[in-house]
């Protein structure tokens, strides 16, 4: 019995990937509607073609699919979010989404840009092929390199970048002609971007602690060089000025995002007899764990600001910029789609308006 329920479940689990693959284009038919063979299937999931015929049934039952003798496997419907509106698979395009790390994801900005993109992709009928890589290491390209196979392998019709990748795979997109959109500015290439507005942040955050009163104020930049970086510390720099306060470079830490490094930062600016109003990091991420090794040492009284504006952080940090996240994930899409019906955008760089956000008690 024991045997016959775990025959079962499997056709069960078979006929689950089969469904979610022809939902998000993975699993595509060609130009008559017509699926990939049981025979296919079979090889392709590793299983026997007896599990593949029982989970064929059982798809059939959904209305998705439709069984015809001498033709094979007919797409029928794709049902989006349990919509019966019907798409129409010929005309649907698709997107590969990779980004870096599925580890704490509900802690960066992903689920805002992929809330967005999914938007417009059930508003458009676009099929996601998401996946993720792992942090940058000497492997780097050989990971790459296994996805951007998947992805021609699949034919997608453009790329979203919600990470950085390599230079090499960057070439490798524009020399097979996949449209790409990325999230992040980045000088050294033409690529279309799409990204908050990191100087107007900067001075949003600034403006809102020297108007609380904050005076002394310590900068955790977190990017050392990159062109954000710079043009924080230019913010910062000339916002004293208004105030018509001297600039210290001992307020600033330039070094690469590292908790740990920020946190030493900030208490060897304590430990030297520093004054400190406020600290503002990289992120809301970085900021909270400041404030949080602050209230150790019973320093509660320094103000955090931060960017982001992460809700699990909200207790820790006092004034930081919402992105509007999903608003650029769902703009980067609609262009992506647009280039890859061969409209060229106007502009390689988009920037977004930003949101202050203040919890001052």
């Amino acid at each position: 019995m024991a045997v016959a329920d775990n025959e079962m479940s499997l056709h069960l689990r078979i006929r689950d990937q089969i469904q979610e693959g022809i939902v998000t284009g993975r699993i595509r038919p060609d130009e008559n509607g017509i699926l990939p063979s049981q025979t296919w299937f079979a090889e392709e999931m590793g299983v026997g073609i007896t599990t593949i015929s029982r989970a064929v049934k059982e798809l059939e039952k959904t209305g998705l699919v439709e069984s015809r003798k001498r033709k094979g496997l007919i797409l029928k419907d794709i049902p989006f979010n349990n919509s019966s509106f019907v798409r129409n698979a010929a005309d649907m395009l698709h997107f590969g989404v990779a980004f870096q790390g599925f580890a704490n994801i509900s802690h960066t900005r992903n689920p805002r840009l992929i809330a967005g993109i999914e938007s417009y992709a059930r508003e458009a009928n676009v099929a996601l092929h998401m996946s993720s890589f792992p942090g940058f290491d000497s492997e780097m390209d050989i990971v790459e390199d296994l996805q951007f196979n998947t992805y021609e392998k699949h034919k997608v019709d453009g790329m979203l970048l919600l990470s950085s990748v390599s230079l090499s795979s960057y070439v490798r997109l524009q020399s097979n002609g996949i449209p790409f959109v990325m999230f992040g500015f980045s000088p050294d290439l033409q690529t279309v971007c799409h990204c908050p507005d990191a100087v107007t942040s900067m001075f949003l955050v600034m403006k809102s602690l020297l108007a609380r009163g904050c005076r002394k104020i310590a900068l955790f930049v977190g990017n050392y060089g990159t062109l954000d970086a710079y043009g924080n510390i230019a913010v910062y720099r000339n916002e004293l000025g208004r105030y018509d306060i001297g600039f210290d470079p001992e307020y600033i830490s330039d070094e690469r995002y590292d908790s740990d490094a920020a946190i030493a930062f900030v208490q060897n600016l304590l430990d030297a007899g520093k004054q400190i109003d406020a600290i503002v990091g990289y992120d809301d991420i970085l900021a909270a764990k400041i404030a949080k090794h602050l209230s150790s040492t019973g320093r509660s009284d320094i103000i955090i600001g931060g960017f982001g504006n992460y809700e699990d952080y909200a207790d820790y940090v006092q004034v930081t910029i919402d992105y509007r996240y999903a608003d650029i994930g769902y703009s980067a899409a609609k262009m992506l789609a647009d280039m890859a019906r061969g409209i060229k955008p106007e502009r390689t760089k988009h920037y977004y308006d930003v949101e202050l956000i203040e919890r001052y008690k």
